[in-house]
């Protein structure tokens, strides 16, 4: 059975490419119509870079106009509310038979669109953004009210939630992201060659980032990181609440910042990695995070230092180095370049396991539950 399908997303479609984007190309591939919506943020019109992934012709992307502030501020938020409902209503007056969403801010738009089943995918606690704790309590709450049918990015989040489903009747799942582990195992070596001389220049091991740089990512940390010999290279898209690291690139030599990169370059970033890391906040809703980059720097072989975020710890424990504190990332650069057996071993499990997901296994496990009653 194919259909009609919304994805309303706060992901842009030229962010870092992840859960929300391979959802809306598996659908399409399997010869759904879909319609990718996220806002078109003014002030960063331009600035993103294309995926470079091969789109099927049956999805549509839409990126209506957005103003800044709407994840601080209610009335920005509100006027992006209005101009996303304005144009979807004009892309589509009849409505969608799926709306899903993934951000509880767009759930009062779903609601208002014509639709025969309303899905919140909630991949992230975005609280953090959120003007107050008591307005992002009432978006989440709205978000539980509005759908028929809930699913977590994180086994953290269906936990926290299982409750407030179970209170409303509605139906949460866990469903997993996955990872293209053979894009990411196959980096073109014409492509590696030629990004070569864009790295930090020194000798210390170079260690690699990609993804969005936002209030989640601890600039500390990678500061003990250089304080402790390594170089480092920071890949994506900054927000307004970018760690002050970043800003410091340009005056650091051992440290660069490329800015987005398209999806299809990150495998030649990545073999250029002596190690990746996910120096990520762990306290508050940061906890509840699963990083999906986690999955793509172990399909590409490379050691992964992350700090310890529960979903982290739960799945990938036995992969990757986890580091709690700045001295122990100061210390994380000797120890892996020497290479230890023990590193090389949980590299090679890594690798194995990365393959054992997928993002078509996460596909089908949605479209499963979108039709398990037709």
């Amino acid at each position: 059975m194919t259909g009609r399908i919304l994805i309303l997303s706060f992901v842009e479609w030229s962010g870092a490419f992840q859960r929300p984007q391979h959802l809306a190309v598996g659908l399409a591939r399997r010869g759904w119509e879909v319609t990718y919506a996220s806002p078109g943020y003014l002030h960063r019109r331009g600035r993103g870079a294309a995926p470079g992934v091969d789109l099927p012709p049956s999805l549509r992307i839409l990126s209506p106009a957005a103003v800044p502030g709407g994840s601080r501020l209610r009335i920005a938020a509100e006027v992006n509310r209005r101009l996303m409902a304005a144009a979807l209503n004009r892309e589509s007056p009849q409505g969608w038979e799926t709306i899903i969403f993934n951000d509880p801010r767009w759930a009062g738009v779903a609601a208002a669109l014509p639709a025969r089943m309303r899905v919140f995918d909630c991949m992230d606690d975005l609280t953090a953004q959120a003007p107050s704790a008591e307005w992002a309590r009432a978006r989440e709450d709205e978000a539980l009210r509005v759908a028929d049918r809930i699913w977590t990015g994180t086994a953290s989040l269906e936990a926290r939630l299982r409750d407030q489903a179970a209170e409303r009747g509605k139906p949460i799942r866990f469903v997993p992201c996955g990872v293209d582990a053979d894009h990411f195992a196959s980096p073109d070596a014409r492509r590696v060659a030629a990004l070569r001389p864009m790295l930090p220049p020194g000798a210390g091991p170079l260690a690699g980032y990609f993804g969005a740089l936002n209030e989640r990512v601890r600039g500390e940390l990678v500061e003990a990181l250089l304080a402790g010999g390594a170089r480092a290279l920071l890949i994506g898209p900054t927000t307004s609440r970018a760690p002050a690291i970043v800003k410091q690139a340009g005056r650091h030599p051992g440290l660069r910042w490329t800015g987005p990169r398209p999806y299809a370059e990150l495998p030649a970033w990545l073999a250029l990695f002596d190690f990746a890391i996910i120096p990520y906040d762990t306290g508050g809703p940061h906890r509840f995070l699963y990083p999906v980059k986690a999955l793509e720097y172990l399909a590409g072989g490379k050691p992964v230092l992350s700090t310890p975020l529960p979903d982290v710890l739960r799945f990938l424990g036995d992969y990757v180095e986890i580091g709690s504190t700045a001295e122990d990332w100061r210390a994380a650069p000797g120890r892996i370049r020497a290479e230890t057996e023990s590193i090389r071993k949980k590299t090679e499990r890594g690798r194995d396991y990365a393959r054992s997901r997928s993002w078509e296994a996460m596909v089908e496990e949605m479209l499963a539950d979108l039709t398990r009653d037709q």
